[in-house]
């Protein structure tokens, strides 16, 4: 995956960092030649300035020039300059190929063989060119020349090739493995993206962020493709939480309904039998059946309620209501259901923004299932305005609810301990939930065992 990018880029890196590097060495080597060409010019210079002294010294007014012309070389010669004689008859001297100073007859040119005279030739035109120049000067019975040894000067040019291509190549190889990491660190990102892609392909859809500290338009796309796939991760999630949910609604939803459309079916059958005679029977299975009905509609229509609030995109109707005269028709309406009465306080009015008819159904299934688990004690509703919400709290004094119990709460068709006992749906307060937070407010719960329980509803106060 993606090889023959990484290749690619890979190459391009060594190639680039190959010119370079060959520039640089081009450009060393110059530089070192030059100062070395400097620095023999220079002695150049300095032995054609002492070559007149030191004929003069070695008694060229009175003997021959080619007579002392081995001691004017031994005097003048350094490591890096070369020094021949020439007299007016040119008669020349000078130090051979074998280190010997060498006397050669007149108008006889020195000859080292083609091969050495071609690369001799070419070490000239090198030196040449870095500014390494011969140089004579006129003395007494002759010519004094002073030139570049080309022997050290071959050896220190390639000595100087020799090192700067060693250190080359050694720098060549390290361009190569860096520039091998910074590819798979440039494309790691752009491959950990498309590893996840194929496994979202594959059905795996855990999540996996890309890490990566690029700043450019890789890490652009890591970032943007984490951001999506956060997006698409949380999206399955609550796919299959709702799927679990809508398995288990259905199931419990099934059992709800068994009950009463059983009895029902049974009822019907044994009147259409013809096995009840007795009319005050009669009525009394139709009343029984009646009774299983509007049970079963209440469920349907609680149900159906359910539904609309669970759909994120059904349309509400948005007002500024007053919470305190909304929880007043509340307690109005089921005050003579309340065995030991309802309690209402308000503090000032409370406005707030939401669909009245929804937080009403929310209050009034909060009160109704305290009237039915807390039928012996008062129930408060109490209204108050805090900073940047309103809230409605309903207390009752009944048993409590275990730890358990309060998990459960506000889970659908959860009854608690007491199921058997109190006639229900248990839909009544995940309806209020769902219907407060569609208006962007929560619905706390307080209890304890023998000590009664708090519904707290909190909703965003209104400007």
């Amino acid at each position: 995956m993606f090889a023959s990018l990484r290749i690619r880029l890979t190459i391009a890196y060594f190639v680039v960092a190959g010119l370079l590097l060959a520039v640089v060495a081009v450009v060393g080597t110059v530089f070192i030649l030059s100062m070395y060409a400097r620095a023999t010019q220079d002695n150049i210079n300095a032995v054609i300035a002492q070559a007149p002294a030191i004929v003069k010294l070695l008694g060229g007014d009175r003997k021959p020039l080619v007579q002392i012309g081995p001691q004017v070389i031994e005097r003048l010669e350094r490591s890096s300059v070369r020094v021949n004689v020439i007299d007016n008859n040119e008669t020349r001297v000078q130090r051979g190929e074998d280190n010997r100073i060498k006397v050669i007859p007149e108008r006889k040119p020195p000859s080292y063989g083609r091969r050495n005279d071609f690369w001799r030739g070419i070490l000239y035109g090198i030196g040449g060119f870095l500014g390494m120049h011969p140089a004579s000067v006129r003395v007494e019975g002759g010519v004094v020349n002073a030139f570049a040894d080309l022997d050290r000067f071959r050896t220190v040019l390639v000595s100087a090739i020799l090192t700067m291509s060693a250190a080359g190549i050694g720098m060549a190889l390290i361009a190569l493995f860096l520039g091998r990491y910074i590819t798979n660190q440039a494309l790691k990102p752009l491959i950990e993206v498309t590893q996840s892609l194929r496994r979202f392909s594959q059905g795996d859809f855990s999540l996996r962020p890309v890490v990566t500290n690029q700043r450019n338009e890789l890490g652009e796309l890591a970032m943007a493709f984490n951001a999506a796939a956060d997006q698409v991760v949380a999206a399955f999630d609550e796919r299959e939480r709702n799927e679990r949910h809508m398995r288990q609604f259905i199931a419990d939803a099934g059992h709800e309904l068994r009950t009463p459309l059983t009895v029902v079916m049974g009822y019907i059958d044994v009147l259409d039998r013809g096995a009840v005679t007795d009319r005050e029977l009669t009525k009394n299975i139709l009343a029984t059946m009646g009774q299983e009905s509007r049970r079963m509609r209440a469920l349907i229509d609680k149900l159906i309620l359910l539904a609309r609030l669970d759909r994120k995109e059904a349309q509400e109707t948005i007002e500024t209501i007053d919470l305190a005269e909304l929880a007043g028709r509340v307690v109005e309406k089921y005050g003579p259901l309340a065995p030991c009465g309802l309690r209402f306080e308000r503090n000032g009015s409370a406005w707030a923004v939401g669909d009245s008819q929804q937080i009403e159904e929310a209050i009034s299934n909060i009160v109704d299932n305290a009237i039915k688990y807390a039928p012996n004690g008062p129930i408060d509703v109490r209204v108050e305005a805090e900073d940047g919400h309103v809230a409605v709290a309903i207390k009752d004094r009944g048993p409590g609810m275990t730890a358990e119990e309060q998990a459960h709460a506000f889970d659908r068709f959860y009854r608690g301990e007491r199921r058997f006992e109190v006639e229900g749906s248990g839909l009544g307060l995940a309806i209020a939930k769902s219907a407060i937070e569609r208006a962007r407010g929560t619905l706390r719960l307080v209890s304890a065992p023998g000590e009664g329980t708090e519904f707290r509803i909190e909703l965003p106060r209104a400007d």
